[in-house]
């Protein structure tokens, strides 16, 4: 898509990155930290001040306390965090439900744990979650369920009251639910919720977002959030072993300043 967009000279829809720059503070602050020589290996799972940044703005945002320590994971880029925590916590044969259309990483990364992807389709004019067949999908084989809110890319952003039936179905047939909020910042008038902050559901939510500051220097950091983060950070870990610690340093920033 993206060889055809610029062989057509057409604006691009289908890459999540911008065509300015980022801030000069967040740049700074990452060449600051490599000529102070902090040009090492960056701790597995975050820097230490950045995993409580990121802990920090989650309390600000859902009014959860999280251990920065035990509960968060940082990643180069979402795609990294979404793939870390399906390899992680989906074991072969599992099923997992998928809400179509959906951003392409999710099938390929179930295809790599040889889960069961089952699908439920949002359709126009107003995306509204079908309720009988999401109720359907599920059985007791469901390991976990996608949430992806606001929605790529229809950019709908699940109701309340549809995250709730969502999190209903979920504890009712002890199920995950893997959150992917990358485009919390861009509701417009609509309010973003998050699944985890409803009761019940931190304990059994992986919920992946970036600072929307971060977004102007595409794939300098994801997050995962979660009670289940052991089987993630080991994920993580082997696929990339750690982020950019120059870059972890400079990511500090956009969690104060938002």
């Amino acid at each position: 898509m993206s060889i055809l967009a610029i062989k057509h000279q057409a604006i691009n829809l289908g890459q999540g990155f911008p065509n300015f720059d980022g801030p000069e503070f967040i740049k700074n602050a990452a060449i600051e930290a490599i000529k102070e020589g902090k040009n090492q290996y960056a701790r597995g799972y975050g820097i230490p001040e950045l995993n409580v940044a990121i802990a920090s703005r989650f309390f600000k945002d859902t009014g959860l306390t999280v251990n920065p320590e035990t509960e968060v994971t940082v990643t180069s880029g979402c795609t990294e965090a979404i793939a870390a925590s399906m390899i992680g916590l989906v074991n072969p044969g599992d099923e997992v439900i998928l809400f179509a259309p959906f951003y392409d990483s999710y099938l390929a990364t179930l295809s790599m744990v040889d889960a069961k992807v089952k699908t439920v389709t949002l359709q126009p004019p107003d995306f509204a979650v079908p309720k009988e067949e999401l109720e359907k999908a599920f059985s007791n084989k469901t390991r976990a369920i996608v949430v992806n809110t606001p929605h790529n890319p229809t950019g709908k952003v699940f109701s309340r009251q549809e995250l709730e039936f969502i999190a209903s179905l979920c504890k009712k047939h002890n199920a995950l639910a893997f959150t992917d909020e990358v485009y919390h910042r861009l509701t417009y008038e609509a309010e973003h919720i998050s699944l985890a902050s409803l009761e019940g559901m931190y304990e059994r939510t992986e919920f992946t977002r970036k600072n929307f500051l971060s977004d102007r220097v595409e794939d300098w950091m994801g997050n995962c959030t979660t009670k289940l983060n052991m089987g993630i950070t080991a994920s993580a870990c082997i696929s990339n072993i750690c982020n950019g610690n120059p870059f972890s340093i400079g990511c500090c920033g956009c969690f104060k300043c938002t």
